[in-house]
């Protein structure tokens, strides 16, 4: 199976309908009746100025030739008559626009047309019994005349059936009557065929009016649907928001307890233990390393999905980060006795060096997790022009119907019982999100039993694309000892045990809980702090950036400053100013490699502020 994640979606309807469904379903079906024969009356109400236009060159052409043929008596004012009807119904239809689009208004004057189009039509059936009998030239022009007026109109009043009935009933009943009064049988004949036009133009305009509401149905219903989707989707993306919220609010209320346990085991390994001591701090630690994964795991996945991962691209050489990869996971590797490849050719693409890795080290920790014997083949070749990164394993493989599962958060194939060996299933979730990121199609084939295989298609970087450099790490010679440490945080569990460590380290410290008590605390000090680490969130209107800047200001130093923060998400410019920003929980050894980088880079410029 190939699975490209990024058409991956999640459903947006339901499986099976809820009872409540079934009772919208039949209010929505009810509202499309009423959105179909509103729009059809509209479609009628609209096109009157052409209705009453045609009604008025009927009128002229009927008369004139009537007037041809010799007809004088009563013709000017039943022409007149006739006319003056047509144009006076134009005044209710500007009524009628000047009351706007609402459906409200449009069922109120549909409805008062309906009277208007009888009186109109009677008008026309007048025809009859003004100029019946006649000559023959006369009665078949009348005949003819009103009758192809009340045709002609299922075009126009289709679309509203009670005008178009009220105006057939009008025109050609009169005329029907007009021709039985003569008596004689080839007039009452010509009066049945009337009768006979009378119930077959009903069967027109009825299957004229079923095709102009389906297609507003149609239209309706597309629109329902459009309408619920978008719904579904804004619910959905709710959903994500309110989740992410969560979990930012949760993870900072949580990683401050857990983050200061942290700190004070690494203070309990400088004790001096006995063995039954030293190995229940040791089942303290992998029990806190197992909680910094999650939140490591959680931080990641609120990140991404918040939108706040900034994206470095550059050109990569690959065989130098793979075999890195390779070289810091093979100790696992041995120690599960699985065997650890890497072919790699000389190959530079272009993707964001730390990014890349951590999908690649995520895969690569995933396939060493899930393969109980043989081994895992790191390989990266040309693929048209792209460069492939496969990841395969000889392990327990993934179903079909679990391939797609297998990138949710905190989902584990054959793993019911949570073994944390395995993992907290959080891994691939991070990998599809930083994939989407940095736009990198992800395949997977896999069969349960014969291992698992994962490709990465990386854009080649051009030939003359600026190679990343190395990083540098901080040198090893600075020293922490001696050191005076400013430790700004209101929770005084965190604070206590940020303090200790840093008096383990050989540091001299202070504590405060914001910005007033450091103001305070700072008149007893002798000597300028040679860093300050504080949280970022303190009580009052005074933050950790604030803290840090009144610190610079008082001193006029440019003091190392380091940011440990349980917000998932910060502001961009907190990070500035050569400001180190951390999430908690932050290791001793991470904590302790930042203050040790700040420091080199603080004795090698000394910035006044």
């Amino acid at each position: 199976m190939s699975y490209d994640i990024r058409r991956r979606s999640l459903p947006l309807l339901p499986a099976a309908a809820a009872p409540h469904d079934t009772q919208r379903a039949s209010a929505d079906g009810q509202d499309a009746e009423d959105y179909a024969t509103t729009e059809a009356m509209r479609v009628f109400l609209d096109s009157l100025p052409g209705g009453l236009g045609s009604g008025l060159f009927g009128v002229a052409v009927m008369g004139f030739i009537l007037h041809r043929v010799g007809v004088r008596e009563g013709l000017a004012g039943w022409v007149a008559i006739q006319a003056a009807l047509l144009t006076l119904a134009a005044w209710p239809y500007l009524r009628y626009r000047a009351g706007g689009d609402a459906p409200e208004n449009v069922r109120r004057w549909g409805r008062r047309f309906v009277w208007i189009a009888g009186v109109t039509a009677l008008g026309w059936g007048a025809a009859g019994f003004r100029f019946l009998p006649g000559t023959p030239s006369a009665e078949l022009i009348t005949i003819l005349g009103v009758s192809t007026i009340v045709i002609g109109s299922i075009g126009h009043m289709a679309g509203h059936l009670p005008v178009y009935f009220a105006f057939l009933i009008g025109a050609e009943l009169p005329l029907a009557i007009a021709l039985l009064r003569i008596g004689d049988d080839a007039h009452s004949a010509i009066a049945i065929g009337l009768g006979g036009l009378m119930i077959g133009l009903p069967a027109f305009a009825l299957q004229a009016n079923r095709s102009l509401r389906q297609s507003f149905l149609l239209a309706h219903r597309n629109r329902a649907l459009a309408h619920a989707l978008e719904q579904r989707s804004r619910d959905a993306e709710q959903a994500n928001l309110a989740k992410s919220r969560f979990l930012a609010a949760a993870s900072h209320d949580l990683r401050q307890p857990v983050h200061a346990l942290g700190l004070l085991l690494d203070v309990l390994r400088g004790q001096e233990l006995n063995p039954a001591q030293a190995a229940t701090v040791e089942q303290l630690a992998r029990s806190t390393a197992a909680l910094d994964g999650l939140f490591d795991g959680l931080l990641d996945i609120s990140r991404l999905d918040a939108g706040v991962v900034a994206v470095e691209w550059s050109a990569i050489p690959l065989a130098p980060l793979l075999a890195s990869l390779v070289g810091e996971l093979a100790p696992e590797a041995r120690a599960r006795e699985l065997a650890l490849r890497l072919r790699a050719q000389p190959l530079t693409v272009r993707s964001d060096a730390l990014l890349l890795g951590r999908i690649l080290r995520n895969l690569l920790a995933n396939a060493l997790r899930y393969t109980p014997r043989g081994g895992v083949l790191v390989a990266c070749r040309r693929r048209g022009e792209r460069v492939a990164v496969e990841i395969r394993d000889t392990g327990i493989g993934i179903a079909p119907s679990e391939q797609e599962a297998v990138f949710d958060e905190f989902y584990q194939c054959g793993n019911r019982e949570r073994d944390r060996s395995l993992g907290l299933g959080l891994g691939l979730a991070i990998v599809r999100r930083l994939a989407r990121l940095l736009d990198i199609p992800l395949e997977l084939h896999s069969h349960p039993g014969r291992g698992t295989r994962f490709r990465l298609l990386l854009p080649e970087a051009a030939a003359s694309a600026p190679v990343q450099a190395p990083r540098v790490d901080a040198p090893g010679g600075t020293q922490l000892a001696q050191r005076f440490v400013v430790v700004v945080d209101d929770d005084a569990m965190v604070r206590v045990a940020t303090e200790r460590l840093f008096a383990g380290w050989g540091c001299t410290t202070a504590g405060c809980g914001d910005l007033a008590g450091l103001q305070a605390a700072s008149a007893n000090w002798s000597r300028r702090p040679d860093l300050i680490v504080t949280d970022l969130r303190l009580p009052g209107d005074a933050d950790g950036v604030a803290v840090i800047e009144w610190l610079r200001e008082e001193f006029n130093a440019h003091v190392p400053a380091l940011i440990m923060t349980g917000d998932v998400v910060v502001p961009a410019a907190t990070a500035e100013d050569d400001r180190v920003v951390l999430h908690k929980p932050v290791t001793p050894d991470t904590l302790r490699s930042a203050v040790l980088g700040l420091l080199a880079a603080s004795a090698t410029e000394r910035r006044p502020c």
